[in-house]
Parts: C-alpha cells; sequence; structure tokens
C-alpha cells in the first residue's frame, strides 16, 4: 500500500511541477515589452520603467493618455526616430544589459583570504 501511495504522490507532484512550468512560461511571454504595449502596463510592470521613459522624453507618468496610448504612439508622437525606439525597447527588455564587467564591484582574491576563512 505504502508504494500506491508513493507513485500516486509522485503523478501528482509531476503534474503540478509541469503545470507551475507552463504557466512561468506563459509569464515570461507575456511581460514582453513590444510597440503595441500600453504605457500603463510598462509602468506597472516595473516603477523603474518611468526613469527609462523620462530620460527619453516621455513623461508619461503624469499623462492621463497612459492608461490608452502605446508605446508605438507614443514614440510616433513625439517624433522617435526607428533608432531611438528601438534603444528604448532594449532598455525596457533588458535592463542589466548596459552595465559593463568593469563597472560592478569586485575584490581580487588574495593567497591569505582563503586560509584565513578556513580557520
Amino acid at each position: 500500500m505504502i508504494n500506491t501511495n508513493n507513485k500516486l504522490l509522485l503523478i501528482i507532484m509531476t503534474d503540478k511541477i509541469s503545470h507551475t512550468k507552463k504557466s512561468a512560461s506563459k509569464i515570461t511571454q507575456q511581460t514582453k515589452i513590444t510597440l503595441q504595449t500600453v504605457i500603463a502596463k510598462i509602468i506597472a510592470q516595473n516603477p523603474k520603467n518611468i526613469d527609462v521613459l523620462e530620460k527619453t522624453g516621455l513623461h508619461c507618468l503624469h499623462c492621463p493618455w497612459s492608461t490608452l496610448e502605446t508605446l508605438g504612439q507614443g514614440a510616433k508622437a513625439h517624433k522617435w526616430s526607428k533608432g531611438k525606439t528601438k534603444d528604448i525597447l532594449n532598455r525596457l527588455n533588458n535592463p542589466f544589459d548596459k552595465i559593463s564587467k568593469s563597472k560592478l564591484p569586485h575584490r581580487q582574491c588574495r593567497k591569505g583570504d582563503l586560509k584565513s576563512q578556513t580557520n
């Protein structure tokens, strides 16, 4: 009897894991920002996106149109070039790509460091 219960439990757990993976993949697909994404949704997705938009001249936080207007419509209204629009989409979708390794804090390990940690 114990084996039967374990098999049933394993089947239930496997089903939940596969369901969770499907849900996670849907979430990551839905969060990608495109020109058709409503500006209010971009801000709600990540409040730090406000900084990216404001630095480009799109002051969406205080604009009543942000709940209706898409990023593409805002880009057209503010006469962004295709290059600028593409750059902003990249910044919104990949906020950490601009960080270079040289700017990340690091410290070189010295020979004595490892010995002092193990003692």
